[in-house]
């Protein structure tokens, strides 16, 4: 990536080895680094006028004295960091702290453990979209997941509004499903990262097929999927839901080499009983919907419920 933008970099983690690879790992593609082990230094090194400005915050969420929700609230409230681009570095299966990440204005995010090649692209993308900004020179940014082709959490962030805000102006239905296999992620550990891989892939390709051109399909972290349905009331949602349960279940994912069969759950939430006040809450609410679906069994589809939005 030679002719990718470089740029200073501030990584944010209490756990030393953490920096200290994010560290080695940004330095040696090219960028600048200060490091933090707490969001008060982060925020200093961030303000520090005899400094050179930064450029990308990579930004752990638990941390001592201000945790990274703190620190992101704190960017986005100065003029001056608005739009200075926060990756966060979550743990898998923490979707709510993702889609708090969303409604606090962080740009995208890398799962810990995370890959190499995928943070690498996730920095270079957001290096891309700050030094687009500053040249005004746009371009279409790469929005889709490489592992399976479908969307990603910055086009998810971006869409989920304007779906939110069409469907109040012209009062349409619209709805949300998180889809996620069964077991997991513990059952991707114990595949190993090739079949874990192979079966995202095939979910991915399982859910671009069993819905409209107009549905969007999102990955929202390392086993689960969002699909957006535009146009679609919650009744109609939920019969594509179990349709999609069911026929996984008949005809189970599989990984080659495992004799493990997969099914998956399904979580389904509608606005505007979700989402009216923040956009977000649509795709949180049912996410509390896929963890109720999947304490009940494999197989399952389950209705977000009243509350079922609250971080």
């Amino acid at each position: 990536m030679a002719n990718e933008p470089k740029g200073k970099i501030l990584i944010a983690d209490d756990d030393a080895h953490t920096r200290n690879l994010l560290r080695e790992l940004a330095e040696s593609w090219g960028h600048s680094t200060v490091v933090a082990a707490d969001g008060e230094q982060a925020l200093a090194a961030i303000s520090d006028p005899s400094s050179p400005a930064t450029d990308l915050v990579l930004l752990d969420l638990m941390m001592p004295k201000v945790d990274g929700f703190g620190v992101l609230k704190a960017l986005r409230a100065a003029p001056a960091t608005q739009r200075l681009p926060v990756i966060l570095l979550t743990a898998a299966g923490d979707v709510d702290d993702k889609l708090k990440g969303i409604e606090l204005g962080a740009d995208d995010y890398v799962t810990k453990p995370f890959r190499i090649s995928d943070l690498q692209n996730r920095v270079a993308a957001a290096l891309n979209k700050r030094h687009d900004a500053a040249t005004q020179e746009p371009r279409d940014p790469a929005h889709t997941d490489p592992l399976t082709g479908v969307g990603t959490y910055p086009q998810l962030k971006e869409t989920l509004v304007y779906e939110v805000e069409r469907a109040r102006r012209y009062g349409r239905p619209l709805t949300a499903l998180v889809v996620a296999m069964d077991e997991s992620p513990l059952l991707l550990d114990k595949l190993g990262r090739a079949a874990a891989n192979e079966l995202l892939s095939q979910l991915a390709a399982a859910l671009r097929r069993s819905f409209r051109f107009a549905d969007r399909v999102f990955r929202i972290d390392v086993e689960s999927f969002v699909v957006l349905l535009p146009e679609t009331a919650t009744e109609g949602a939920q019969i594509a839901a179990h349709r999609l349960a069911a026929g996984l279940n008949e005809r189970p994912l599989a990984a080659p080499g495992s004799p493990r069969k997969v099914t998956i759950s399904v979580g389904v939430a509608d606005f505007p009983r979700f989402g009216n006040d923040k956009a977000d809450d649509l795709v949180r609410a049912a996410n509390h919907a896929l963890l109720r679906a999947q304490r009940g069994g494999s197989a399952q589809v389950e209705l977000a419920q009243d509350g079922e939005a609250g971080a």
